[in-house]
């Protein structure tokens, strides 16, 4: 345990910003992050909220999560450092049609290595079922050309705005699930 004085440089006037690991995360087990900024070791999630069916899985230190778009499950990559998300030149490939009457547009992406720019559209609405619940998103960009990375072979980037639009989430390392709580589909949508 590190004490709030020991992240403190005093000489300086800087306090680092503390942070918790993925070792430690995993040795937790089971995290659950709600909507209001509150998180929880240990919690059972709601009942119903999911199969409970292995659905997350990593690639090296990133969570890697099964969603189902349109009625067809991809893998998503969860990243909950990122405020957005995004879907990638998979979904596109898979749907091109549907953006044909669509001007493509800039799309700047920041992240560790600083900001890149993609030519992307932006879906209208669309239902994203993830971890056993639904929430409906408008003007999720899709980007329309590999960004050469790993992380390209998936379907999409899961950010906050997309976990944000749940009650709560919930990583379960121990059992390799992934289940979210609450949502805003309608209750036809989500089937």
């Amino acid at each position: 345990m590190v004490s709030d004085k020991d992240l403190m440089i005093a000489d300086l006037h800087y306090r680092i910003p503390g942070s918790v690991g993925f070792p430690v995360l995993l040795a937790l087990g089971q995290i659950t992050f709600f909507a209001d900024g509150r998180f929880g070791v240990g919690l059972k999630p709601a009942a119903g909220t999911s199969s409970g069916e292995e659905n997350l899985f990593l690639q090296r230190l990133t969570p890697i999560v099964a969603a189902e778009v349109g009625g067809m499950e991809r893998l998503f990559t969860i990243d909950t450092g990122a405020t957005g998300g995004f879907f990638t030149v998979q979904y596109y490939l898979e749907h091109q049609t549907d953006f044909r009457s669509q001007a493509v547009e800039d799309f700047d992406l920041t992240g560790a290595g600083g900001t890149r720019t993609y030519p992307a559209y932006f879906m209208g609405k669309v239902d994203i079922k993830l971890g056993g619940a639904c929430v409906s998103m408008n003007d999720v960009p899709v980007i329309s050309e590999s960004r050469g990375l790993p992380d390209d072979k998936f379907y999409g980037t899961v950010g906050q705005r997309i976990l944000g639009a749940f009650k709560s989430y919930t990583f379960d390392f121990q059992n390799m699930h992934f289940t979210t709580e609450g949502g805003n589909c309608d209750k036809a949508a989500t089937r």
